[in-house]
């Protein structure tokens, strides 16, 4: 078969494949530090115009919470100085895929 028969084929994938929406996951900026006491804290920064849904984990636990556009989380710390900021566990996400957790504070 000659490239004019396979035309409308590869123009109905081009307009298949341009009319899927492609979602980004939200930019944020994760910020981790040592306070005095020498443990590991961790702050979430928003850098979109829309409310996320986020958690912070560590060793297993999770704290869920929304974060409002152009704002930060509080710090999140863990008991022990001996978790180091390679253990701990950011994510976040666009709130409307996610409507379980309008239930979490901001």
């Amino acid at each position: 078969m000659s490239f004019v028969a396979y035309k409308p084929i590869i123009a109905l994938l081009t307009v298949a494949i341009v009319a899927i929406p492609a979602y980004a996951m939200p930019k944020i900026t994760v910020t981790k530090r040592l306070n005095i006491e020498g443990i590991t804290e961790v702050q979430i920064y928003n850098e979109t115009r829309k409310e996320l849904a986020c958690y912070v984990a560590i060793d297993g636990q999770k704290r869920k919470f929304r974060l409002l556009p152009f704002t930060s989380s509080d710090w999140y710390k863990s008991n022990s100085p001996a978790f180091k900021h390679t253990d701990y566990s950011t994510w976040c996400d666009y709130i409307e895929f996610h409507p379980r957790y309008k239930q979490y504070k901001n």
